[in-house]
């Protein structure tokens, strides 16, 4: 059984937000700068989701990244990886958890949500009182 307080954010990414997939062939210039801009954008709507940040940082937390496809077709969620780095990594960068270490945050899993309105990506965070003990990193 998971140790979760109950609190939790939702935080849809954006529609004009170019995600990145494994399977992008991007030259290393382009990665590193859709990886920045990814990364600045998880911390802005770490901030307008007022998610608690500093000295009130997430000890641990629970990330999922939900894949919103409009259709019934065969994806692989593990290729989005990319984008839930980086978005990761800016809520580290404002301070919402300390570090992205395995004693902090378990994930992110990514998961496909078919049948959405509208193609997207949602990160969703569920804060957790401490690292289940069946969890390796824990």
């Amino acid at each position: 059984m998971m140790p979760y307080t109950g609190r939790s954010w939702s935080i849809p990414i954006p529609p004009n937000v170019t995600l990145m997939t494994l399977n992008d062939r991007l030259t290393v210039a382009a990665r590193i700068r859709r990886t920045h801009e990814l990364r600045d954008l998880g911390g802005w709507l770490a901030i307008k989701h007022k998610m608690p940040r500093e000295a009130r940082a997430l000890r641990c937390a629970h990330v999922l990244g939900f894949i919103l496809v409009t259709d019934n077709r065969r994806y692989d969620p593990g290729n989005w990886m990319p984008t839930a780095k980086a978005l990761v990594d800016g809520l580290v960068e404002a301070k919402v958890f300390a570090d992205d270490d395995r004693s902090r945050v378990l994930g992110p899993d990514l998961r496909v949500r078919p049948q959405q309105r509208s193609k997207g990506f949602l990160l969703y965070i569920k804060e957790m009182t401490h690292m289940p003990e069946d969890f390796p990193g824990g």
